[in-house]
């Protein structure tokens, strides 16, 4: 992130698993973290202007119906 934005920006993050959090407390200590579900959070509607996700890492195949 270039820090013209960084120096005006809100870091958050929301991460289910507990090694994974602990791991982004240490690395970015300013990032409020929130560990558990995105649906377990109190964030109000439109509270951010960007979100940046990831797909979950599970034994799930997306649907892609060229895919035969």
């Amino acid at each position: 992130m270039p820090e013209a934005i960084k120096a005006k920006s809100q870091l958050w993050a929301c991460e289910l698993d507990l090694l994974s959090a602990a791991v982004v407390g240490q690395l970015y200590p300013s990032v409020k973290l929130h560990v558990g579900g995105y649906e377990t959070t109190t964030y109000e509607n439109d509270f951010f202007d960007l979100a940046i996700s990831n797909v979950p890492f599970a034994d799930l195949r997306a649907h892609d119906p060229g895919d035969l």
